[in-house]
């Protein structure tokens, strides 16, 4: 199904950091703030503190994304 390249590269690169590769800024700002609301909508009734940790996890990453200097 997939090429020996291709499997190769998501050895390399974890799925979040293709995302945002291909997604650029903008679309990958949106990504994060819609994980972090799904996690903080569900964690009640789902999945609890590992919910919450979930959102945390792409709040920081969120963080980071804004105060990482832009290129260009």
């Amino acid at each position: 199904l997939y090429s020996s390249a291709a499997s190769d590269v998501y050895k390399r690169q974890e799925c979040i950091d293709a995302m945002e590769s291909c997604l650029g800024p903008a679309k990958f700002e949106g990504f994060l703030h819609g994980q972090i609301f799904k996690y903080q909508w569900r964690y009640a009734d789902k999945g609890g503190v590992e919910d919450l940790r979930k959102m945390t996890y792409y709040k920081d990453r969120l963080i980071r994304l804004l105060v990482t200097p832009k290129e260009g």
